[in-house]
């Protein structure tokens, strides 16, 4: 990949086993907590990791389109390849997907949320295969009365790149307040109140990464260190990314 943006490449890459658990039976050789990290150090490699088919639909076309403007990217695009829904795209989200954040269920929109006013808040986030598990936790706690806000997360490297961005001209230009420029993160969790729960298939450092505007909320859920054979379940419980360990890493925020 490296030499690939040596050489002013273009193109797509796409990996379809991605994440550390949706291997389960292959052991070490094939689980990757880590690529989107590594990913994230090539400033000509522009990684995404879509959960539905309309973020992937959004993520390519997005990607030609700079491709064909003449920008010299390439897309890494990590996909799934376990059975889950794929929605309908709500209206409006492109900017979201694209800019690697939106979110994509409030706490009001789940079945049967009758919360109280002055109910605690949160945001979960969750991405890929791991998303599944943040609904679950979501509706779990909106039914102990806490306001969790899920977000969908197509890149946690994109929305720290674009906040390193604005922090810079905001230095440079020593620009503060409301004169200074805004990031993409600033506009979506930024705005929002509570602990910042993220939970991937990745490893920790990848959430890590925006830790720095996130004022002390985020608390990152992964899965560091080795693979190992069983199923799914097995090992996102192992990790600590099923639904169960969510809802306990969320309430433990908030109790702090």
């Amino acid at each position: 990949i490296w030499q690939a943006a040596d050489m002013n490449a273009r193109g797509f890459l796409l990996g379809c086993t991605a994440g550390r658990t949706t291997l389960n039976g292959e052991g070490l050789q094939h689980q990757d907590g880590h690529s989107h990290v590594l990913a994230a150090t090539n400033p000509a490699v522009v990684s995404y990791e879509p959960t539905y088919a309309y973020e992937a639909a959004i993520l390519v076309r997005d990607g030609l389109r700079r491709m064909i403007d003449g920008e010299n990217v390439i897309y890494y695009l990590t996909l799934q390849n376990e059975p889950y829904t794929m929605p309908a795209m709500p209206d409006g989200v492109e900017e979201g997907v694209i800019n690697g954040l939106y979110r994509v269920r409030p706490a009001s929109d789940v079945p049967g949320s009758d919360l109280p006013e002055n109910a605690a808040s949160l945001q979960l986030v969750g991405a890929g295969s791991i998303m599944a598990n943040v609904f679950a936790a979501q509706e779990q706690l909106v039914a102990r009365g806490i306001a969790a806000d899920v977000w969908s997360a197509t890149s946690l490297t994109e929305v720290r790149r674009n906040a390193m961005t604005c922090e810079l001209h905001n230095r440079k230009h020593k620009l503060r307040g409301g004169d200074r420029k805004r990031s993409h993160l600033d506009n979506t969790l930024g705005e929002t109140t509570g602990p910042v729960i993220i939970a991937t298939d990745w490893s920790q450092q990848y959430a890590d990464q925006i830790a720095p505007w996130l004022a002390g909320r985020l608390t990152s859920l992964g899965t560091d260190g080795f693979g190992m054979s069983d199923t799914r379940e097995a090992l996102r419980q192992h990790f600590g990314v099923d639904p169960a360990s969510i809802v306990g890493a969320a309430e433990y925020a908030l109790e702090g």
